[in-house]
């Protein structure tokens, strides 16, 4: 019986660690078919300065 997973690619050292969900932009479309699919994005000190209140946190431009 196969996975129903993608097969893998093959990636650079960096990419290994920090993957391009751009580039593995057929994978992810192809592995989410008929699935319910939720992305959580933490940016409150990765996409926004880190502030005291989460609620004041807000993404740059």
């Amino acid at each position: 019986m196969r996975a129903a997973s993608p097969t893998r690619t093959v990636l650079k050292s960096s990419e290994h660690y920090h993957p391009s969900a751009l580039k593995l932009f057929d994978q992810i479309l192809y592995s989410a078919k008929g699935k319910q699919i939720v992305v959580f994005l933490d940016y409150d000190g990765t996409l926004a300065p880190i502030v005291v209140d989460a609620d004041k946190a807000f993404m740059t431009t």
